[in-house]
């Protein structure tokens, strides 16, 4: 198999594309139909090795993670995802790696119903880069200017999760010392099932489309916890001229990594980790029982963390006294 053949391969693996795909994969654009009265949201993201994925990891990992990425976007915009594109990018032809990487992209679209119309493949590092594309209500998309004062400030599932597979992952590649991770809260016994369950949250994310969809009327603002979420509550704050004050000891940990490190250490996890692709948003506060009894419908846990205020800053109080020790606020590519 090469390069057409691989795509005449992705082709055979498509269903049957939906109404507002009028041309797919097969010229030199795809041509959509975008719904009456909707809006198009649309995102990009790019998945390099070495950056976002370590050499040698599982291509069905590799290709379900960068769909996520990019469902997550849409789900903290309240949109309904439709259909995306891949960019493949490889040093050079290797069929395994090329189809592993185009399934595991394919399952994480499949459930939410997203059609594959189209893409590249060249020779380069190793990327994934997808396009994805969604649709909205007019004026009913959530933003990151849209908070208000006084708001709640709410999260979806538990954070930090990812952050701790990351280290198991750094442990397992000898990126990391045992001594230097127990440094850094990491207790040195983690059972299988906590250390299976903290690499899942970093290899197969999952993104809350549905639950997003649920909540357009009565949120204000979001943002997918994809960089920490200090940092990405700041985004928001920044945007629509607020700060925000976090009862650090209300943001949710599991199970697994609250017997996997110690509390200061996965709370510091939890407020500056990456890849955990939750959402964060705002709302009136008179609307938590409402947002929690739909997460209760759908499976997903929300839990309310913090309160807009004024200022600017994103400042983290604990309840409990426990504080975690923050070396920096989240990720940065540069």
């Amino acid at each position: 198999m090469h390069e057409f053949e691989f795509i005449d391969w992705i082709k055979r693996q498509l269903p049957k594309p939906h109404a507002d795909v009028v041309l797919g994969i097969g010229d030199d654009c795809a041509l959509l139909d975008i719904p009456h009265a909707k809006q198009l949201a649309l995102s990009t993201d790019s998945c390099v090795e070495g950056t976002h994925f370590f050499t040698g990891t599982d291509p069905l990992a590799i290709g379900y993670k960068a769909a996520m990425c990019n469902l997550s976007d849409i789900a903290a915009m309240g949109a309904t995802p439709s259909w995306c594109t891949l960019a493949l990018c490889l040093p050079a032809w290797d069929q395994q790696l090329a189809c592993g990487i185009a399934q595991g992209v394919l399952d994480a679209l499949a459930p939410f119903g997203v059609a594959l119309v189209g893409g590249d493949t060249t020779r380069g590092p190793l990327s994934v880069n997808l396009c994805i594309g969604g649709y909205v209500d007019s004026g009913r998309t959530l933003r990151r200017s849209a908070a208000q004062f006084a708001d709640a400030v709410f999260v979806t599932g538990t954070l930090g999760d990812a952050g701790a597979g990351l280290l198991l992952r750094r442990l397992e590649r000898a990126d990391l010392s045992i001594s230097e991770a127990i440094k850094l809260g990491m207790d040195a016994d983690i059972l299988p099932s906590h250390r299976s369950t903290l690499l899942a949250r970093l290899d197969r994310p999952s993104a809350r489309v549905a639950y997003a969809q649920r909540i357009g009327h009565l949120a204000h603002a979001a943002i997918d916890v994809s960089d920490g979420l200090l940092q990405d509550l700041t985004h928001v704050c920044r945007q629509s001229h607020v700060g925000a004050l976090l009862d650090v000891a209300s943001i949710p940990l599991s199970d697994a990594l609250r017997a996997s490190f110690s509390l200061s250490a996965a709370r510091g996890l939890a407020c500056t980790a990456g890849d955990d692709y939750e959402l964060c948003f705002t709302a009136h506060p008179a609307n938590s029982a409402e947002l929690i009894a739909i997460g209760k419908e759908l499976g997903v846990a929300v839990a309310q963390i913090g309160l807009i205020q004024s200022g600017s800053a994103v400042e983290c109080w604990s309840s409990d006294k426990v504080l975690p020790v923050l070396e920096r606020e989240g990720f940065q590519h540069f």
